[in-house]
């Protein structure tokens, strides 16, 4: 094995699995040769570290040739095990130093990232290995077993990190505290949620996708929108109002609390990645009426809608130009003051929040002449609310068990009660 030129074929020859990622077959290939995939990548590459390497994102040409050669397989398939075969149609180039539109960092990476995906009771099979579909972030649930994947351990909340695997049980436990993974709760996944992620890998097989009255579009274009959808209900001011006014015209068991507003997106566990994109589909449907009205429901503008023009697709482009590119009006002094004085006689707190409310617009420099929030805030209001009146103990428990779920107190509360009370989300 030292000489990494010569043809002599390796001990251990695990044949890749049917769908199976680059780095799942290279932990089994180390495995199988009595060394851990850290060992195996330095004894190809003279001194190469593999901490911080996503070997489904890219491989070292020399480890690609190596892995061919010393286990009899093909090298343009081990080359179509990366990420790579999304390229132009999920994502259009790589950029190293940037990060991949679908396609988060795999663990093990500086910062902390939840880019690998797997399934408990695929891990529980004879022969556990994970899938490459597994990587692309709008993959949520299994297509064998119908239940929603995990991407972290739920006892210490570690990462999956193949490059740390150490033997073939590590696919089985958490390579941090040894946690059984196969152990760990899944939920059954509606047939609405998977007949979308069937779409999705079709497109991003087929390389286009039906856009309503845009007809057939690029994967890339299609993709390009359905992320921008995505982050506007998750991230952001509007990200609440627009989960509210999707979730108002249908009965599906999500509330609109339930997805954390978050900014990187990509750190959402598969449930809460799950609810978001079922929302950002209803909104691409029967294109461009659902995006459009919910955009004038919430009032969305082309302002918060475009960041470059230049990178962003005609077929949305378009629509956000037609329809979405009103002037917000204009609000006079007078107007404010007279607005602020109505709302105090009635009794209510004349704050920015409450007058752009009223006046159905945002304030921006007149936010002066509002009164100044309260400094206390009222019950129900402040960040832990749910746990008033519960013990210090108990309240650490929840907060870290939150934390460990990738929730939001409140939202990791309602589900965790309403699981024992065995009730179903209200509907909005």
């Amino acid at each position: 094995m030292s000489n990494q030129h010569a043809p002599t074929r390796w001990p251990g020859r695990p044949r890749p699995l049917s769908g199976e990622s680059l780095s799942s077959w290279f932990a089994r290939v180390a495995h199988a040769n009595g060394l851990s995939p850290a060992d195996l990548y330095s004894s190809i590459l003279q001194g190469g570290r593999l901490n911080f390497i996503d070997l489904d994102r890219w491989c070292d040409p020399l480890v690609i040739q190596t892995l061919a050669e010393r286990t009899h397989t093909p090298v343009d398939y081990v080359t179509q095990m990366g990420l790579s075969a999304y390229q132009g149609r999920v994502y259009e180039r790589d950029d190293p130093n940037a990060s991949l539109v679908w396609l988060p960092p795999i663990g093990g990476t500086k910062k902390k990232s939840f880019g690998q995906q797997a399934c408990p009771l695929c891990l529980d099979q004879e022969k556990p290995y994970l899938r490459r579909t597994w990587r692309l972030s709008f993959v949520t649930a299994c297509r064998t077993h119908g239940t929603h994947l995990i991407d972290r351990c739920e006892s210490c909340g570690a990462p999956i990190t193949p490059s740390k695997f150490k033997g073939a049980i590590s696919f089985q436990g958490c390579v941090r505290c040894g946690s059984d993974l196969r152990r760990i709760s899944v939920h059954t996944a509606s047939e609405t949620d998977l007949e979308i992620q069937r779409r999705l890998l079709d497109i991003a097989s087929h390389g286009f996708g039906y856009l309503g009255t845009a007809g057939h579009v690029h994967s890339l274009a299609y993709f390009w929108i359905l992320r921008r959808l995505f982050h506007l209900v998750v991230a952001g001011e509007y990200a609440l109002p627009l989960r509210m006014h999707v979730l108002s015209k249908h009965d599906w068991d999500i509330a609109p609390s339930s997805i954390r507003r978050i900014t990187v997106v990509d750190l959402l566990p598969p449930l809460q990645r799950t609810h978001a994109i079922r929302i950002a589909d209803f909104l691409m449907s029967d294109w461009p009426h659902h995006f459009i009205e919910a955009c004038d429901a919430v009032g969305l503008r082309k302002n918060r809608l475009i960041r470059d023009e230049k990178k962003t697709p005609f077929s949305f482009l378009r629509i956000v130009d037609d329809s979405l590119n009103h002037a917000m009006t204009k609000i006079a002094k007078d107007q404010v003051r007279a607005a602020t004085a109505y709302m105090e006689k009635q009794g209510i707190d004349a704050t920015p929040d409450a007058l752009s409310a009223f006046m159905g617009n945002k304030l921006h420099t007149q936010r002066c002449l509002a009164p100044t929030k309260r400094k206390c805030l009222p019950y129900g209001t402040h960040r832990y609310w749910k746990l008033d009146g519960v013990s210090p103990e108990t309240r650490a428990k929840v907060k870290k068990a939150a934390k460990l779920a990738g929730e939001n107190v409140g939202s990791w509360v309602d589900r965790a009660l309403r699981e024992k009370l065995k009730v179903s989300a209200p509907t909005y």
